[in-house]
């Protein structure tokens, strides 16, 4: 779900899972962002486009990814297809059908069969890999015509695999897959031979994991959803640590994991740069939506993976116009350092900005708020993935309305 580039989108492990680029960054001093008021923020962001959703073309996403050259590729589970699209909604190519065959082994210049595929990435060509879940392997295709280019990459043991990224290391590009059903991250090369895999090892019991994210040194942060910790692995997969404990769950308005080390299943983990981390320069942060706290919590971290509390950004609350959440999935960072989340249950996203001070409301979108519907004027029904296109435009997965919608 991430490219080569330096990407602050992260995947899914457990329903649909990826990692993301950082680097190791200096433990700064920073205050707590509650929700603060409305009456502050100027909304920025219009309507853009639809791909998809009710009275388009059926789709029924799972995963996205803004290739290198700002285009928007879509893993349209329920059609058994894979899509890349223009910012604008226009289809660029449409690829794929029900099926367990492997044309792509066959026939490498053919066009694939995908059963039920979850998830996609992107390389620094422009080059897509597809989770292709029922079928248990990733396929690689021509980001210019959605053809096959390899023979089919297979999951050593079996398993399936529901999220893919790709992220530049020091040992090139790489290939993450989230294993679902093995509770594993295999590591792959570009060519499909396997580099890594990351399993349960030492403290590190992985749990029904929702999220990674991976840094520039290759250490992997995973979202432990059932545990409600965060582990840290390097880059052979060993075990370096495990943070946090079990906290409550969202009550009166206020985050309880505040600076605790507490989490209510985390699900969501970004890395991205914080402009002023490193005493008033930028650096890298690790960024955690604490789905069931309904708060976004920042750490820093070393190249041990120690993780220091950063600050708190939004909190719990139906208030959709100042900064809250009601059930908080996905967290990504845009090239200011202004820090998004998306709302499952609130139908929303939610940008709060930085500045030398902490973080602050920025804006809602949409605004105000629309129930969910069966029409293209409800602009969110469950809102589960969010990116940022070449143009620093905002990119949001809609589920139950089956389309993407670009702000």
């Amino acid at each position: 779900m991430s490219t080569g580039r330096h990407s602050v989108r992260s995947i899914t492990i457990g329903t649909r899972t990826g990692l993301v680029l950082g680097a190791a960054i200096a433990i700064p001093a920073l205050v707590s962002a509650m929700p603060v008021s409305a009456a502050n923020a100027t909304v920025t962001a219009g309507y853009s486009a639809t791909i998809g959703g009710p009275g388009h073309a059926a789709m029924y996403p799972s995963g996205m990814e803004i290739a290198p050259n700002g285009n928007i590729i879509v893993a349209d589970t329920g059609n058994d297809q894979v899509a890349e699209y223009l910012p604008n909604g226009t289809l660029v190519w449409r690829v794929g059908s029900e099926g367990n065959a492997a044309p792509c082994g066959a026939n490498p210049a053919g066009f694939p069969q995908f059963e039920q595929p979850r998830d996609v990435g992107v390389d620094s060509s422009g080059n897509v890999y597809v989770a292709d879940n029922g079928n248990g392997r990733i396929l690689k295709l021509n980001g210019t015509n959605g053809k096959c280019l390899v023979k089919p990459f297979k999951m050593p043991g079996g398993g399936a695999p529901i999220g893919v990224t790709v992220n530049t290391t020091p040992a090139g590009q790489l290939v993450y897959v989230a294993n679902g059903t093995k509770s594993q991250v295999i590591v792959f090369n570009t060519t499909g031979a396997v580099v890594q895999t990351i399993s349960s090892n030492g403290i590190c019991t992985l749990n029904r994991m929702r999220d990674a994210t991976a840094d520039a040194t290759g250490n992997v942060y995973v979202a432990n959803y059932e545990s409600n910790d965060i582990l840290v692995f390097n880059a052979s997969g060993t075990c370096l640590t495990k943070y946090g404990t079990k906290g409550k769950n969202s009550t009166g308005g206020v985050c309880n994991g505040n600076g605790t080390g507490t989490f209510a299943n985390p699900y969501g983990i970004a890395i991205g740069t914080d402009p002023f981390i490193k005493g008033g320069t930028p650096g890298e942060a690790v960024y955690v939506a604490d789905s069931n706290d309904d708060c976004l919590q920042e750490f820093s971290t070393t190249s041990g993976g120690v993780l220091t509390w950063v600050a708190n950004i939004g909190g719990p609350g139906t208030d959709a116009q100042t900064g809250t959440f009601t059930q908080l999935r996905r967290v990504a960072v845009d090239s200011s350092g202004n820090v998004w989340g998306a709302d499952l249950w609130g139908y929303r996203v939610v940008e709060f900005t930085r500045s030398s001070t902490g973080y602050a409301y920025g804006q809602t979108i949409p605004n105000p708020i629309v129930p969910p519907g069966n029409t293209d004027t409800s602009v969110f029904n469950q809102v589960r993935g969010i990116s940022f296109d070449a143009a620093g435009d905002v990119v949001a997965m809609d589920s139950v309305n089956q389309r993407v919608d670009t702000f």
